[in-house]
């Protein structure tokens, strides 16, 4: 191989990195500012179904329904994309996570070090689910409007439309509650996102199709690596997708357990494409996220589709 092709190869690496990294940053930014509420309202479906079980009135098409609707559909699709690259709120903890750690960043460091142990983080995870099911209970109870306005995701839709409301006990729980979530933002890499959102716990135990299950294979890892793992913004370990065929799926029970750890980790997984593009032998990812060129086209693609599900959504 010539002086020549090695520059060029190398100047190709560096490139696909730099453009995915731009396509990131662009699709966040359109998707902040075109649709910052888009969280909130989708979420306000989930309350809006919890709020017509306790009035006993039957459930009718609104805003709020159709913009859930769209979500949930679009991440059964497409996995969870909405969380890594629309969610305004997840953007706000990206930003927030780099201003705080951008020193300790660097070439070859895909971030910086974590400040919740792997242990705890994993059973962290699950405190998204009880609020989740707080928050339903008290809509079902009759309690909603008791509570409505304290959470920090509407102080943080208010602080975007440039509208913040302090007035009122619920006001100023929604701030506190706002402060308390940026700085766990700032010191833990999607902190709210992976341990508080409610609706992450709605998109966590939905369905997704195949082809969108981020996935690797045992005989094609290098053996020790673990730079997806290490990567991931979820910190999760990849199952192996070709379970049948492991050795370290010897009998069925174990099969059936690394199916069960597999299915509920992409349940987990944000799908921002991070484990595909640092893989060294290419080997993680999925038909719809991939490394390079096609990554971008695919990201660009269901960017597209999420922006048109949620024009529509809105205009209902």
């Amino acid at each position: 191989m010539s002086e020549n092709t090695v520059r060029t190869t190398k100047k190709q690496k560096r490139k696909f990195p730099g453009a995915e990294q731009i396509c990131d940053i662009v699709i966040k930014a359109v998707f902040f500012f075109a649709f910052p509420a888009a969280w909130s309202a989708g979420f306000a479906g989930v309350k809006y179904l919890g709020e017509r079980i306790h009035s006993g009135e039957p459930v009718e098409m609104s805003t709020f329904l159709a913009m859930l609707l769209a979500l949930a559909a679009f991440t059964m699709v497409f996995g969870r994309f909405f969380c890594s690259r629309a969610c305004a709120f997840g953007t706000y903890g990206d930003v927030l996570y780099a201003v705080f750690h951008w020193k300790k960043r660097g070439p070859g460091r895909p971030g910086s070090k974590q400040m919740i142990p792997d242990a705890a983080a994993s059973k962290l995870r699950y405190v998204k689910y009880g609020i989740l099911v707080l928050v339903c209970a008290l809509c079902i109870l009759g309690f909603s409007s008791q509570v409505a306005g304290s959470s920090p995701w509407t102080f943080f839709s208010q602080l975007v439309a440039l509208k913040p409301k302090l007035g009122g006990t619920a006001g100023i729980v929604g701030l506190v509650l706002f402060v308390i979530c940026s700085i766990g933002m700032a010191a833990e890499k999607r902190a709210f996102c992976r341990f508080l959102c409610p609706f992450g716990a709605v998109f966590s135990i939905l369905p997704v199709l195949p082809f969108s299950m981020v996935q690797r294979k045992q005989k094609e890892c290098i053996k020790g690596c673990r730079a997806c793992a290490n990567v991931c913004p979820a910190r999760l370990d990849l199952p192996y997708s070709d379970i049948g065929g492991s050795t370290k799926a010897a009998s069925a029970d174990t099969a059936a357990a690394e199916t069960a750890k597999y299915q509920f980790s992409m349940g987990e997984c944000f799908g921002c494409s991070k484990c595909a593009r640092i893989c060294p032998k290419q080997n993680a990812g999925c038909a719809t996220m991939k490394k390079g060129g096609k990554g971008i086209a695919w990201d660009i693609v269901k960017a597209v589709i999420l922006a048109g599900l949620l024009t529509v959504a809105a205009g209902v």
